[in-house]
């Protein structure tokens, strides 16, 4: 019988630790998370400020697209002569819009960050 009642509180014991260490490992975790979310949202958003910042009237926007792929940013072109360029590790907060001409040199840009 002791052995039996020994063993429950063996095991009783295990579960605790378990609960302990789950529960540690839970806030650690959830830590990281919102340590991470506040780096997306404030260091993503002034990369692509710089990025914006960089493009120079007369740029060429071939020149323009291939550095938004070299930054892992997204981009879209429409038909008036105009490219978004975002970067998706803020879901589209911070937008680049890029500007150009016929003969594919930029002509204006804008940021936005909402």
């Amino acid at each position: 019988m002791q052995k039996i009642a020994f063993l429950i509180k063996k095991v009783g014991n295990m579960i605790k630790n378990l609960l302990l260490y789950a529960g540690s490992i839970t806030t650690i975790v959830m830590t990281c998370a919102l340590l991470y979310s506040a780096f997306a949202f404030t260091y993503y958003p002034k990369k692509m400020q710089n990025f914006c910042d960089s493009i120079n009237k007369g740029d060429l926007i071939q020149h323009i697209k291939q550095q938004a792929d070299d930054n892992n940013f997204e981009y879209s072109e429409n038909i008036q002569s105009k490219v978004l360029i975002s970067d998706t590790k803020t879901m589209g907060k911070s937008t680049c819009f890029v500007n150009y001409e016929e003969n594919g040199q930029v002509s204006d840009t804008s940021y936005m960050n909402d």
